[in-house]
C-alpha cells in the first residue's frame, strides 16, 4: 500500500517537474505562466483526490479485512493502472496547454485533456468501491462531465477548456475535503 502511494506522489511529481521544464523552455511569457499555473493546480486537485480521505479509508480496511493479500493485489495492483495512465496523460496535456494555449485541440490532444482526468476519477473511483463497497457519485459524475466538452473540441481553445477541468477537478477535491471535515465534527460531536 506504501510503496503504490509513494508510486502515485512519484507520478504526480514528475508531471510537476516536466510541465516546468516544458515552461521554461517555452519561456516565461503571461501566458505560458497561466498555463503553468493552471497545470500545477490540477495536478494539485489530483494530489488532494488520491491523498484526501480515502487514503484514511483503504489503510483502515487494509488492516481490517479478512484477506488483505487480495484486498492489495485488486485495489493496488489492477485498479492503481487507470489512476496511472490517468496522471501520465494528464501530465502530457499539461505539456500540450503550454504548448499551444490558443489552439483548438483535437484528436489524441482533447482526448488527454479531458480523458486523462476522467480515466483518472475513474480508477479512482473502482478503487473506492473496491476498499470500502461504495461508489462516490460526485467523482463519476465529474468523470462523465469532464467528457461532455469532446465533441466541441474543435471549436475551443485549450487554455479555456484546460481551465475548465481543473475547476471541476479543484471544486470536487474541495467539496470531498469539506465533507470530510463535516463527518469528523459530526463523530466528535456524537462522541
Amino acid at each position: 500500500m506504501d510503496r503504490c502511494q509513494t508510486f502515485i506522489l512519484i507520478a504526480l511529481g514528475e508531471s510537476i517537474v516536466a510541465t516546468g521544464a516544458t515552461a521554461s523552455a517555452a519561456g516565461l511569457t503571461t501566458t505560458v505562466v497561466l498555463c503553468l499555473g493552471v497545470a500545477f493546480v490540477e495536478t494539485a486537485a489530483l494530489w488532494w483526490l488520491y491523498f484526501g480521505v480515502m487514503a484514511e479509508h483503504a489503510r483502515a480496511r487494509m488492516s481490517t479485512c479478512e484477506d488483505p493479500g487480495r484486498l492489495a493485489r485488486d485495489a493496488y495492483t489492477y485498479l492503481h493502472l487507470p489512476v496511472i495512465a490517468g496522471i501520465i496523460a494528464t501530465a502530457v496535456a499539461g505539456d500540450l496547454l503550454i504548448a499551444a494555449p490558443h489552439g483548438a485541440p483535437g484528436g489524441v490532444a482533447l482526448a488527454l485533456i479531458l480523458g486523462g482526468p476522467s480515466l483518472y476519477l475513474v480508477g479512482e473511483s473502482l478503487f473506492r468501491r473496491r476498499m470500502t463497497g461504495a461508489t462516490t457519485a460526485p467523482r463519476v459524475v465529474v468523470a462523465a462531465l469532464l467528457i461532455l466538452p469532446a465533441p466541441l473540441g474543435g471549436h475551443l481553445e485549450t487554455l479555456p477548456l484546460s481551465i475548465v477541468v481543473t475547476a471541476l477537478l479543484t471544486v470536487l477535491a474541495g467539496s470531498e475535503l469539506r465533507s470530510a471535515r463535516l463527518d469528523r465534527r459530526h463523530r466528535v460531536s456524537l462522541s
